[in-house]
């Protein structure tokens, strides 16, 4: 028997996040994205490849940072990554989903200058990790992305990451591969989907539209 969730968006946050019937839709017709989702998971391996490559060169980590990136505010933009993120989720037991969402109501209904931490994350480790988003798994590193008109374009890395650099040479990672292949992935989700609909979700946004899907499908 499927349990069914309790921690339905209140109606003010229901306006900020795309027509629940379009995401229902959305989630019963991934069912047959089982193909796209192996390819983004092996665009995700080479992200993390990449990264461990520089974050080893230069001896770079995140533990015990006092500026968590799980504290900031990042939006996501593709639907692939909308349903795989779902798709983490559902494969968790009852107890950690319910954990989860009611984080995600939390963060969703606190004001951004509060800094809330992202639902996913559980005492200080995230519960999505294999499934999180790619700018989770690419901030920190500064990097660079030439884009489709041939400009490119650069930014800094986390504070932490900075103060290794030096002067002689600034180490970037190219995010350009994995912006073209994910791209890719989107439109051909887009198109099996049936959807045109652009949104801009957070991670804990994302999460909280559980609440919408049918549970007997899942």
């Amino acid at each position: 028997m499927k349990r069914h969730f309790s921690h339905v968006p209140p109606s003010e946050l229901q306006a900020m996040l795309p027509p629940p019937e379009i995401l229902s839709q959305a989630w019963d017709r991934s069912k047959a994205l089982d193909d796209l989702f192996d390819q983004l998971a092996f665009i995700y391996v080479q992200m993390d490849n990449a990264y461990n490559k520089i974050s080893r060169n230069l001896e770079f980590d995140c533990l015990n940072c006092p500026d968590n990136c799980c504290h900031q505010t990042f939006y996501h933009f593709t639907w692939i990554e909308y349903l795989y993120l779902l798709k983490g989720l559902c494969a968790l037991p009852d107890k950690a989903k319910e954990q989860i969402l009611k984080s995600s109501l939390d963060n969703c209904s606190s004001a951004p200058s509060a800094k809330p931490v992202c639902g996913a994350n559980q005492k200080s480790l995230c519960r999505l990790y294999a499934h999180r988003p790619m700018i989770c798994r690419l901030h920190g590193i500064a990097h660079s992305l030439t884009r489709p008109d041939g400009r490119t374009v650069t930014g800094p890395g986390c504070f932490r990451f900075e103060a290794l650099q030096t002067s002689r040479k600034v180490v970037r990672l190219d995010r350009t591969p994995f912006y073209a292949n994910l791209a890719k992935l989107e439109q051909l989700t887009r198109e099996r989907l049936a959807v045109t609909l652009s949104f801009r979700m957070t991670v804990s946004q994302m999460l909280i539209t559980y609440s919408y899907l049918d549970k007997n499908k899942i």
